[in-house]
């Protein structure tokens, strides 16, 4: 170990002592107290006291829900510091992410049987009504009214019913005369402004590329067996208690109005609980086993939005995320290879294989996201496609935008 105690330099020693500390992490301070030489040991220990602290919590995570004995987890973490009140800041900053990776890898370790449309459903209730967000469910019903063709058309095949996963965070800085009441999912959204402090994309965007689960679908807890889940009205509650007007249409960009502007952004997951690729079956050297991990899209987003929830960014903001929760499955209902079935804003299909699941629901979802809600933003994350795996390996994300900028800020986010 070649450690020479330089400004700013730091290091973590493992110690071999029974009952001591196992890990000791060493922050070089330099020659003598200069402001240039306290600045840098300043910012060398908020970033080990930011970073470390997640990336130890992620790293402890065991998927031990399914096993008949788990193995016991660290309790607790001691941290020694000249500045407790900063420390225990960046401490629970980072505990909100971490927290939000759990929920996510949760989620996606949970196999088929175990992680049903109405298991994710009822994670989504569970997380807005700890975090004081408003949740919708849609049923079947509801999503006919919207007339998601291509999303119901994947679903056919299952037992368990499609349930249409909204949550919205909003900021507390939207004012209260900007705020209207709150519109049927069928609605159009009313005009209004857009663009605000990117405080909250950030946390969110942040938050779901961390909370990524594993996994690639190769396309061209609850053990609920109940197919009849129906919520229909809000689960949860919200710290706003009238939500704020819509904003300008993605297409749009931006529109003038109102003393203060809300800015909006729409987290999309692919929530395939199980993709079997219909019809157009999965042969073996696809890992048909592994294609429960299809819906970790939704639930990176199920985690970003606990994160978010949790960390309450400011800024006039709405953060919406959704999943169109289904299973792609064979039975005498499921849909067909050479079906033409219609989006939701009118677009006729024909299916040339079912295992294109994927960008069916995405794309019934992407409709609402731009014309009902009217995002400024929108990020979706899915399994689409083993391709990506070919391309990147199983270190990397793929990232692909219309807007260069974005994408840009998108790879910053993705670093804090």
């Amino acid at each position: 170990m070649d450690f020479k105690g330089d400004a700013g330099s730091c290091v973590c020693v493992r110690v071999s002592s029974y009952n001591n500390p196992r890990y000791l992490g060493i922050i070089g301070y330099g020659e003598k107290e200069t402001i240039d030489s306290a600045a840098a040991v300043a910012a060398a220990a908020a970033a080990a006291i930011k970073e470390r602290p997640k990336a130890r919590s992620i790293g402890l995570f065991k998927g031990t829900a399914s096993k008949t004995t788990t193995t016991p987890q660290v309790e607790r973490l001691t941290l020694f510091t000249i500045d407790k009140e900063r420390t225990q800041k960046a401490l629970e900053a980072a505990l909100r992410v971490a927290s939000g990776v759990h929920i996510a890898r949760q989620l996606v370790n949970a196999p088929a049987n175990y992680c049903t449309t109405v298991t994710l459903a009822k994670a989504a209730e569970a997380i807005a009504k700890e975090g004081g967000l408003e949740c919708r469910i849609l049923n079947k019903e509801e999503i006919e009214e919207l007339g998601m063709g291509c999303y119901l058309a994947v679903a056919k095949g299952s037992m368990y019913p499609p349930l249409f996963i909204h949550l919205i965070y909003r900021s507390k800085d939207c004012p209260p005369a900007a705020a209207a009441a709150a519109a049927p999912a069928a609605a159009a959204a009313a005009p209004a402004a857009a663009g605000a402090p990117t405080t909250a994309a950030t946390a969110a965007a942040a938050a779901a590329g961390a909370a990524g689960g594993g996994g690639g679908d190769r396309e061209e807890g609850d053990q609920s067996s109940d197919p009849s889940y129906n919520s229909g009205s809000p689960g949860g509650t919200t710290a706003a208690a009238t939500p704020s007007a819509a904003a300008a249409a993605a297409a749009a960009g931006a529109a003038g109005g109102g003393e203060k502007k809300i800015k909006k952004i729409a987290l999309i997951g692919k929530g395939l609980t199980f993709d079997s690729g219909g019809y157009n079956v999965k042969r073996a050297e696809t890992s048909i086993e592994m294609m429960k991990f299809d819906m970790s899209g939704a639930a990176a987003v199920l985690g970003a939005a606990a994160a978010v929830a949790a960390a309450a960014p400011i800024g006039c903001i709405e953060v919406h995320f959704l999943a169109a929760a289904a299973e792609n499955m064979i039975s005498q209902s499921a849909y067909r290879p050479g079906d033409i079935i219609q989006s939701s804003n009118g677009i006729t299909i024909e299916v040339g294989n079912t295992d294109a699941e994927g960008r069916l629901t995405l794309a019934d979802t992407l409709v609402y996201a731009e014309e009902t809600l009217h995002a400024d933003i929108i990020i979706d994350i899915a399994t689409l496609t083993g391709a990506c795996i070919v391309a990147l390996g199983d270190t990397y994300a793929g990232l692909f935008s219309p807007d260069d900028q974005l994408a840009q800020q998108i790879l910053q986010w993705y670093t804090l």
